[in-house]
C-alpha cells in the first residue's frame, strides 16, 4: 500500500474542506480539467504554470504507476484509490435484450474519504440538494 503525505501546501488545496479555503481567500475553479487544476495549483502556490503542471503530471503518474501494479493508494483526508477485480458474469445488452457473458476485468476504484465525503454533503445542503426521499421499491 503506498500512503502519500503531501508537503507543504498541497494537501491544503486537494485535500481541504471548501471553507479552508474561503478563510485563505480563494476561490475554488470548477475544476473540470488537467489545466483548470495546473491553473489553481500555480495560483495557490504563486508558481508558474509550466512549474504546476510538472507538479499536477509526477502526481498523476505516480497514481498511475502504483495502480498499474495494483497496488492501494491512500491520500490521506482525501481518500483510496485501489485497483479490483471484477468476475466474469452474466449481464443483459440493454439494447438487444440479448443475454451476454462479460469477461473478469481489474478496475480502477476510488473511495472518498471522511474530510472530502463531509465537504462535498456541506456543500450539496447548502445548495439544497441534501434532501432527498428514500426510494420505496413497493411504490415504484
Amino acid at each position: 500500500m503506498l500512503v502519500l503525505h503531501f508537503a507543504s501546501t498541497l494537501p491544503s488545496l486537494l485535500c481541504s474542506p471548501s471553507s479552508i479555503f474561503s478563510e485563505r481567500g480563494y476561490t475554488l475553479p470548477s475544476m473540470s480539467t488537467k489545466k483548470e487544476i495546473v491553473v489553481a495549483v500555480a495560483e495557490k502556490l504563486d508558481m508558474t504554470q509550466l512549474a504546476a503542471k510538472e507538479i499536477v503530471q509526477n502526481v498523476l503518474d505516480t497514481i498511475t504507476e502504483t495502480l498499474v501494479e495494483e497496488r492501494r493508494i491512500e491520500l490521506r483526508n482525501f481518500g483510496v484509490f485501489e485497483v479490483k477485480k471484477r468476475a466474469a458474469r452474466k449481464a443483459i445488452n440493454p439494447k438487444t435484450g440479448a443475454k451476454v457473458q462479460t469477461k473478469k476485468k481489474h478496475v480502477a476504484t476510488f473511495k472518498a474519504g471522511k474530510v472530502l465525503e463531509e465537504a462535498i454533503q456541506t456543500k450539496a445542503k447548502k445548495q439544497g440538494k441534501g434532501k432527498s426521499k428514500p426510494v420505496n421499491p413497493s411504490e415504484g
